[in-house]
């Protein structure tokens, strides 16, 4: 299926510099990022923990950056630890 999207020309620099940096295509980059968004989409709340972090690593699969893995008990003083 062909589907077209109109973007402003902002998107669509900030996708071909995205898509650059993880080493591809702008059709593949916009169709592994839709894809990605789907399987989110239709999370229904009973993926654990794991799952989650799954489809984290599939939705970056490839890129340059990595995200960092979160401990299981992450908390919010985690975040604010230097705050009083």
């Amino acid at each position: 299926m062909t589907l077209s999207v109109p973007i402003d020309a902002d998107t669509e620099a900030r996708l071909r510099l995205l898509a650059n940096e993880a080493g591809k295509d702008l059709g593949t980059y916009i169709l592994e990022l839709v894809s990605s968004a789907t399987l989110i989409a239709t999370h229904n709340g009973t993926n654990s923990v794991a799952d989650f972090d799954n489809a984290l690593d599939e939705l970056f699969a490839g890129d340059k950056r990595r995200l960092p893995s979160l401990p299981l008990n992450f908390s919010r003083e985690d975040i604010y630890f230097d705050h009083n």
